[in-house]
């Protein structure tokens, strides 16, 4: 997967705190595009068993000496880490595909109740020359197409955990590290649409929210969350 910078660490695991993620579902208006008409989008459920789980934490199982693309926490400090979350937090996310299938496979194994918004890591797909121009990043769209289709084995082979996908993490914002152009996002969440039968979103800060061109993207999800930074 795409190189993804950790997350500050709290206690013995990481947990994203650094912002508000709100959830809206998305509903019909009488002005809604033709696309919007012809998907039929998929609930997030937070309720399991009329108990409700929507209290979800972000959660990334990296401590002191490990990172994305290094050295990794091994299965029992991953389970450590998921039976201290759950008995507060019944639903947890997650930022990339190796936190995700190491979160999962730690769930299985000990028999969590733990649902999970797994996320698809994309890294920079284009770079921003001197003149302002932007130029395709290769390494960026190969290893983001990587990380789709990881991502999607991953919601296919853990229906019963698996709540929902995020593709991406802030990369449509104006001050992103990771830019990927709008209609390339709007290629991710279809091929993962059309893969998966779990509710497909786009998490991004809120500043992209209040944007024209968010709305296209918008469009093709299920529900959308929005960063709110306390800063």
């Amino acid at each position: 997967m795409p190189e993804m910078p950790a997350i500050p660490t709290l206690g013995r695991f990481m947990l994203a705190l650094l912002s508000f993620a709100l959830v809206v579902p998305l509903g019909c208006s009488q002005d809604e595009s033709p696309t919007e008409k012809s998907l039929t989008r998929r609930p997030l459920v937070t309720e399991v068993d009329g108990k409700w789980i929507g209290n979800a934490i972000g959660y990334s199982p990296y401590r002191e000496g490990q990172r994305p693309g290094g050295t990794l926490p091994t299965q029992a400090q991953v389970i450590e880490d998921l039976k201290i979350l759950a008995p507060r937090w019944q639903m947890i996310r997650t930022y990339g595909s190796t936190e995700a299938r190491l979160t999962l496979e730690a769930i299985k194994k000990a028999k969590l109740g733990i649902r999970v918004m797994i996320g698809a890591w994309l890294d920079g797909e284009v770079e921003k020359q001197e003149d302002g121009s932007l130029t395709p990043r290769a390494a960026g769209i190969a290893a983001n197409e990587r990380e789709i289709d990881a991502i999607i084995a991953l919601a296919n082979a853990y229906p019963k955990t698996v709540a929902a996908v995020s593709v991406g993490n802030e990369t449509q914002v104006f001050w992103t590290g990771q830019p990927v152009p709008g209609p390339a996002l709007i290629a991710h969440v279809k091929k993962v649409r059309q893969a998966t039968k779990v509710p497909v979103t786009v998490a991004d800060d809120f500043n992209f929210r209040t944007k024209p061109e968010s709305q296209a993207v918008a469009a093709e999800l299920d529900f959308i969350v929005t960063h709110i930074h306390p800063h």
